[in-house]
Formats: C-alpha cells, sequence, structure tokens
C-alpha cells in the first residue's frame, strides 16, 4: 500500500489519505483553505502559498500530499486545526479539532486526544440541549434576499462558487440558473439569509434570463480582465436586468416603497487586456460599486456580499 509522508513517522496509508480527503470534504474544507495566500502557522510561522504547488490542480488530495511531503504530519494537522478552530468561531478548540481530525484520519489517538474528545462529546450534548429549546428562535431570519450573480462563469465558478457555498438546491443548467444559499449577520446583528442565483450567460439563455431577474434586490457583476468577452457581457447583462426590473426592488411584498436595487462590479485577473480605467467607467455607466480583486476567494467575496448586503437593508429602511 502506497504511504504518503515526509519520513516513516509522518505516513499515511491510502486508505488514511482517503478518510482525509473525505472528512476535509464533507465540513467543505477547500484546497484553497489549504493553501491560502498568506496564510502564517502560529507554531512554525512558515508562509503556505498555494503558488509553491503549481500542479496540484485544485485536487485536496494532492495538495494534502504535498504538504505531507514538505513538513510533517504533525504540522499539518495543526495548521488545519487552527483553521477549523477559526472558521467554527472558536467554538471548536484547537486541541478538540485536531483529535476529531485524527479520529476521522483513522491515526492512533494519545490519552490527550482521547480526553479533548471526551469533552468535546460533552459539548456536544450541551448544544444539542440548548438547540432543542433555542434553535427556532436563533435561526430565525430579519430578511431573506435574492442576489443576481452574472458573469461568475469559467474560472469564477469552479473558483468561488462551489467552495464558498454549498449548493442546497442545485438546479442543473438545462434552465440557465444554480441556487445557492448563503447566511450572515449584519447591520445591528440582523440575520439575513441570501439567495444566489447564479445566472447562466450561455447565449441559448439569453431570452428566458430576464424572467429570473424578477424580485431580485441586488446584482454582482463579475468579469475577467483577461477577457474581454466577459467585459463586453456586462453591459448585456445590465440591460437585461434594467429592463426587467426597472433597477428597483420591494424589500417587503406589501410595501408600497420600491427602493433602488444596489449594483457591485468586480473586476478579476492579472491580465491588461481590459484596462482599470476601463472597468472604473463601466461601473460609473451602471451606477455599481467597483471592486479590483486579481483572485476572488472566499475572504474578499464574502466581504463583498456583506457590503451588498448592508447596502440592500440600509437602503430599505423607512426615512424619518
Amino acid at each position: 500500500m502506497t504511504q504518503v509522508g515526509k519520513n516513516k513517522n509522518d505516513q499515511l496509508n491510502e486508505s488514511q489519505l482517503e478518510n482525509l480527503e473525505n472528512f476535509l470534504s464533507k465540513i467543505n474544507y477547500t484546497i484553497e483553505d489549504l493553501f491560502r495566500e498568506g496564510k502564517i502557522d502560529i507554531y512554525s510561522n512558515i508562509s503556505i502559498n498555494e503558488n509553491e504547488f503549481p500542479n496540484i490542480n485544485k485536487n485536496l488530495r494532492k495538495g494534502i500530499q504535498h504538504l505531507l511531503n514538505k513538513f510533517n504530519l504533525d504540522w499539518v494537522i495543526s495548521k488545519i486545526a487552527y483553521d477549523l478552530y477559526l472558521r467554527f468561531d472558536k467554538t471548536i478548540s484547537q486541541g478538540q479539532a485536531e483529535a476529531v481530525i485524527r479520529r476521522a484520519t483513522g491515526l492512533k489517538l494519545s490519552s490527550t486526544a482521547r480526553s479533548q474528545l471526551y469533552e468535546l462529546r460533552k459539548k456536544i450534548q450541551r448544544y444539542k440541549r440548548f438547540l432543542t429549546y433555542f434553535e427556532e428562535w436563533g435561526v430565525k431570519f430579519d430578511f431573506t434576499l435574492k442576489i443576481i450573480l452574472l458573469g461568475f462563469d469559467v474560472p469564477f465558478k469552479n473558483e468561488l462558487i462551489t467552495p464558498l457555498f454549498k449548493t442546497q438546491l442545485y438546479t442543473p443548467q438545462t434552465i440557465g440558473v444554480e441556487f445557492l444559499l448563503t447566511e450572515r449577520n449584519v447591520l445591528e446583528n440582523t440575520l439575513v439569509k441570501l439567495h444566489l442565483w447564479n445566472m447562466s450567460g450561455d447565449i441559448k439563455f439569453r431570452s428566458i434570463r430576464p424572467n429570473y431577474y424578477k424580485g431580485s434586490c441586488g446584482a454582482i457583476f463579475a468579469y475577467d480582465n483577461n477577457n474581454p468577452a466577459s467585459f463586453e457581457k456586462i453591459k448585456l447583462y445590465f440591460s437585461e436586468l434594467k429592463g426587467a426590473t426597472d433597477l428597483k426592488f420591494k424589500l417587503k411584498k406589501k410595501s408600497k416603497i420600491t427602493v433602488e436595487m444596489p449594483r457591485i462590479l468586480i473586476e478579476t485577473g492579472e491580465s491588461k487586456l481590459v484596462s482599470w480605467k476601463e472597468g472604473q467607467s463601466l461601473a460609473e455607466s451602471i451606477g455599481a460599486h467597483y471592486f479590483k480583486m486579481p483572485k476572488i476567494n472566499r475572504s474578499n467575496f464574502n466581504e463583498v456580499l456583506t457590503f451588498l448586503t448592508l447596502q440592500i437593508i440600509t437602503r430599505a429602511q423607512p426615512t424619518t
């Protein structure tokens, strides 16, 4: 059986490697998390950058193999555990996360790791009792907002949409739209559910796209500055959106007040085929806030979503 690791003390057999990959996939831990640019491990002060590993091809298993070949197993587990500690808002301690990773991978547990799992079990039992009585109130949303995503085709879809959201309501591209869900706390701890409609740019869906725009509260356009055609498509999408919605929305169905729909334009890529000034000019012409990102990732796109959500809610507040 093939062994993966820097030395005999850092080896994972194929079964263990598969277990670790399956565990990380289950909790939506991606290759981008594993090689987050600029991420520094709290113990070894080593910067992890996916550019060091150009041949991993977005494959989580290959990414794990690369790290195990360069660093020791304890370091890799510690790095992932710290990410989970932060991702789950410190609900799980780093030690508990390390114990879970080892158990899920099929590695032998030390007495300390067993104690960590025991403490985690007690914590889960407390949370279960808590959720029995209070979950209904904790998950009740103040607002549900529909956001249109336009221009998020390849490479955006593979790099952003798949790792960032759970496709809880997946619709095949036979109807030209993919439904995604996320939620966030924003202004004054308002809990908002976002329904994200990722529209296909395929020409065969052009005639039906406007039907999907209705009821939307905001829109995010994206183009690749290495692809002038994607830049030109933004003008078409904007025209469709304006024709279907008049760029207005009502946050509440029975409200008589209509509000201007906030819009965001994202330029990504590091090419000069579409200049920065052209991007700014386009943003001004469609009335959109302009964001330039060499590469879209979980962190900066979450910031964009939060910004747009705040724009929607604050615009919809009644004036005094």
